[in-house]
């Protein structure tokens, strides 16, 4: 690990050896951090693409939360004008809850417990 010279000139030479030493070391560990850099940076873009679809994906999932509950309501408003014949209330309870889900913004949520009781 160390080396010891019984002369300056042979000191001098050790000392430059080791400096040369330290600025490969040095160097070696510059040239490795760039690479991380740019690893880091290709990892940042990745995970922003990955969000980007990610948000896609609920997005779409929203909309065809949407489409079946309407069609849903729909079928059932059909059933119910056919059973009991009153087609004009029934249609127009459907037509304000298509509306309803149409103009909502958030996902509709939807589950035994919403159903049956006040959330």
């Amino acid at each position: 690990m160390f080396k010891f010279a019984d002369n300056c000139t042979e000191a001098l030479l050790l000392s430059r050896e080791a400096f040369f030493g330290l600025y490969d070391n040095y160097n070696k560990l510059e040239d490795e951090a760039h690479i991380l850099e740019d690893t880091l940076a290709q990892a940042k873009f990745e995970k922003k693409l990955a969000v980007g679809k990610a948000e896609q994906e609920k997005n779409k999932r929203v909309v065809w939360k949407r489409i079946a509950i309407g069609e849903g309501i729909l079928i059932v408003g059909a059933i119910t004008g056919v059973v009991t014949g009153a087609w004009i209330p029934v249609a127009a309870v459907v037509v304000v809850t298509e509306m309803a889900i149409i103009l909502n913004k958030q996902a509709p949520k939807i589950s035994a417990k919403n159903l049956l009781f006040k959330p």
